[in-house]
This record gives structure tokens, sequence and C-alpha cells, in this order.
């Protein structure tokens, strides 16, 4: 079996043709489904993006948590894949954690046979190259999923059935984040966070006020809002760092006070194998760009270019 990229359209068309459970070509009117076929359509809607635990991995660092329960940097990546002889659902997910090598598999969704109200997640081991197949499907590991309270939760039938030590035991998933428990690790959940993509262009010097300047543009062409981060090469030989990461506080920064979640941009510089931080900006976390200007450089990141952008009386629309 080969993987193709799979549309948005062509999973809703294998939806509506009832790939997942009718036996029938037409609807009719008072014909109900069922629980878990609406909750894997939310599912399969809900689960690809890009997920990332800068904000754990940072703060369990900051709240000093012994060296065995603080979580590695971690990321995970799911993207749709065409494998419709084992579902209308199926995607390919890369994990990496900490230094550890990168880990795919692929999670085909399927209303499970027996319970009417789960959706049972079969896991397969897959490189980039791999065809999923009877040889690569990790026995035990399946995860049933069922509406909670505001999320969705996934677990094993038995942690000690499933024999692959990187898969997930336990997932929750929301609109934020996919939180995971992975079988080799003692650590309880990862907390990776729902990623946001951004641009960014970085102007030497950084010019403002109309005055005509000649300066260099560099491009950051893809970098993400839960701590991603991109060195630039500047000509005098010195590389400048973008760094986005949407903050979310476990605990305040000042006793007694509350402190607000927010975006941030960082700036940091490495000469002579020397690093430092520069500056760095906030704004809110729902902001669809952030810049700021240094005067020296001037660096702005945006999810929707100017190029792009649909011209508006007042305020901003936000994406």
């Amino acid at each position: 079996m080969t993987f193709k990229s799979t549309t948005k359209a062509a999973l809703i068309a294998a939806f509506l043709t009832g790939s997942f459970a009718a036996t029938h070509s037409a609807f009719a009117q008072g014909e109900d489904g069922t629980k878990a076929q609406r909750n894997l359509q939310i599912i399969a809607e809900m689960l690809p993006g890009r997920y990332d635990n800068a904000n754990q991995s940072y703060f369990d660092r900051r709240l000093k948590k012994p060296e065995g329960q603080r979580h590695a940097r971690s990321a995970l990546q799911v993207a749709r894949l065409d494998a419709p002889d084992i579902s209308a659902a199926v995607f390919r997910a890369t994990l990496s954690r900490g230094e550890a090598a990168a880990q795919s598999f692929v999670y085909a969704l399927n209303v499970d046979e027996k319970d009417s109200e789960a959706v049972r997640m079969r896991v397969y081991a897959a490189d980039a190259a791999a065809d999923v197949g009877k040889d690569s499907y990790l026995k035990g590991c399946d995860l049933l999923w069922r509406e909670e309270a505001g999320q969705f939760a996934g677990s094993v039938e038995s942690s000690r059935k499933c024999k692959s030590k990187h898969a997930a035991t336990a997932m929750l998933l929301s609109e934020d984040a996919l939180w995971a428990d992975f079988k080799d690790s003692d650590q309880g959940y990862f907390t990776l966070e729902r990623a946001r993509s951004f641009s960014c262009y970085v102007d030497v010097p950084g010019v403002g006020g109309g005055r005509d300047i000649p300066y260099k543009r560099y491009e950051i062409a893809d970098i993400h809002d839960k701590g991603g981060k991109e060195w630039i090469a500047l000509d005098d030989g010195s590389e400048v760092s973008i760094t986005l990461t949407n903050v979310r506080w476990p605990m305040n920064n000042l006793k007694g006070i509350f402190t607000r979640h927010s975006f941030v941009m960082y700036v940091g510089k490495r000469e002579n194998g020397e690093e430092r931080e520069v500056s760095y900006a906030w704004t809110l976390p729902t902001a669809p760009r952030i810049g700021m200007n240094l005067k020296w450089m001037l660096v702005n990141c945006y999810m929707l270019s100017s190029e792009d952008v649909t011209p508006f009386f007042k305020d901003e629309p936000l994406p």
C-alpha cells in the first residue's frame, strides 16, 4: 500500500458515503447514527496539527521539579494519509522526545465493533517510507477513545499487552493540546500544545519612520509559536535567532498577582560561539502577528502576509 496525502474534501466525502458504518447509499429522515460515528468525525478533524511541549519542559525546570520528573522537550506532528483499505481516517504521527531519534506511527480510526460509544485507534509502526500492514501493526497498543467533559480520552485496554515501549498508552485531545503518556516514561503526561504557524522577515538595519535607508531582508518561511526557533546568518559573520513562544503560566510571576498568558518573541545573537539573549516583546496569546524594531534590526512575524490581508476599516479581525 502506498500512502498519498488526502484532502479534507476527500475525507468528508468518505464520511458522507458511509465508509465507517452506513450500509446503504441514501440517507433517510430520522436516521440516527451512533455517538462513536460522530466522535470519530470530530477526532479526525481535531487530531492533525503540530504540537510541542516547550512550556512544560521549560517550567518543569523553573518549578524546580526533581530531574526524574522533568519532561524532555518533545514535538509531535500529525498529518492525514490516504489508506482507504484500513480506514477513511488515517494519520502519520512523527514523535520526537529529547535526544532520542524520532519515531513514526500510523494511526487508523474506526468505530469500535463492540462499543457504540468508542472510537478505536489502531497503531502501526512506520518510518517515512514504510507501508502499513500486518507486520507493522502494534498489537495491544490500540487506543479506545471516548468523549469526556470538554475533551476526548484514549487509552489502551492493557498497558502490559502493548509491546512497543515508545507507544502512548493514554492520550487526551482537546482543541488546545494533546496530552500523551508513554509506556517508557515515568513522568506522566507530556503536555503537547497545539502550535500556530508563522512566517517572518528580518531587516538589517531596522529602518522605520519612512526613512530611505538601504537594508537587507532575511526570510523565515515557517516557524511555530510553541517554542519554534530559527537562526539567521548575517553578513557580518554573526547569527541572530528568532523564537516564538505562546507562554502559558503554571504559576504566577509575582507572588499573589495573577500572571496572564502571553505570546512572546525572543531575539538572540550568537558571535564567536557565544549565544546571548538580546531582547523580547510580548502581546496577547491570540495575536496573529508580532514584531519589534531594535533599530539595528527589525523583525516581523505574521500568520497572514500583508500582501494577502483583506483591507478593513477599523479593528483588524483575528484569523
